[in-house]
């Protein structure tokens, strides 16, 4: 199974949500960003269940 995010992709996303949790309001670029990172994690994870279903 491989994954279809590099480390930087992870540690980017990690790094983003780490800042947005030390700000004090939460905006239309933040909800934009989540909305982005939500959908290619999701498609990551359509990824490995295909992995694991074509073993």
């Amino acid at each position: 199974m491989v994954s279809r995010l590099t480390y930087e992709h992870e540690m980017e996303i990690l790094n983003e949500l780490d800042f947005m949790n030390e700000q004090q309001e939460f905006t239309r670029d933040n909800a934009v960003w989540c909305d982005k990172t939500i959908k290619k994690l999701l498609l990551e994870l359509h990824f490995i269940r295909n992995d694991i279903i074509n073993k």
